[in-house]
């Protein structure tokens, strides 16, 4: 296994803070041997309710899917705790998609064959771009002027996932951070919750929970399986207990 970093963007990034308080956004792939390499990539979106991103939900599972023959793509995307919002969350996320697609054939992997992963907040992330969730404010705030709003993964997985922000289901510091200024609208808390966005169009998925999870609420657990089972029929529902599935 190597690894790459690049640079998300060359010169001032979208919904750049104050010059002192910007921070540069990196992107780290993780590639598999060339002998095991599948051909398939997975970005992974690190947890940490948008205040920190876990070393173990994006390096740890870099390291983990490359030994299994992956290439793992893991974005810093800024953060709430940083003072940044939806609109710079999203446009970097956006962007790590437009940019793994652009360097596949160089670094080994089908462009469509591009997955997401998100544990937690960052499943939060990984739904609101596979089922299109909040795509009208993202347009409104100017996102679509530097990313490509239509962009989808081709699969999704979602580890433990905050997977709507209305009350009382949505977790507190992941909406603020989220958020931002609009944590307290509801329409923004719906527009913003994939659960109710779940369609025709939205990827395979890959739904991994477990029972006593105060963010997997079993609300959302059962909400999310009966939306997307009545949109597609690819979809696939774990609960883990213990390290192991049922």
């Amino acid at each position: 296994m190597t690894t790459r970093r690049f640079l998300l963007y060359q010169g001032i990034a979208p919904f750049a803070l104050d010059a002192g308080r910007d921070r540069e956004v990196t992107v780290d792939f993780y590639l598999p041997r060339a002998d095991i390499r599948n051909g398939v990539a997975v970005i992974t979106l690190a947890g940490g309710a948008y205040t920190f991103l876990s070393k173990k939900s994006g390096e740890e599972y870099g390291r983990w899917f490359a030994k299994r023959g992956f290439t793992v793509i893991v974005p810093s995307f800024r953060l709430g705790s940083e003072g940044y919002d939806f609109r710079a969350m999203c446009t970097d996320v956006l962007s790590t998609v437009a940019f793994a697609r652009r360097v596949a054939g160089e670094l080994g992997f089908h462009p469509d064959r591009l997955g997401l992963m998100g544990t937690s907040a960052g499943a939060h992330m990984a739904g609101v771009l596979s089922t299109g969730a909040g795509k009208e404010m993202l347009e409104a705030s100017g996102v679509g002027k530097f990313a490509e709003l239509e962009a989808r993964p081709d699969f999704c997985v979602l580890c433990y996932g905050v997977l709507s922000l209305l009350d009382p289901l949505g977790h507190v510091e992941t909406c603020e951070n989220f958020l931002g200024a609009l944590r307290d609208d509801p329409a923004a808390r719906h527009a913003f919750s994939p659960v109710e966005h779940v369609s025709s169009t939205t990827p395979q998925t890959f739904l991994c929970t477990r029972p006593r999870m105060p963010k997997s609420h079993p609300r959302i657990r059962s909400g999310m399986r009966s939306a997307w089972r009545h949109a597609i029929a690819r979809m696939n529902f774990t609960f883990t207990r213990r390290g192991r599935t049922r």
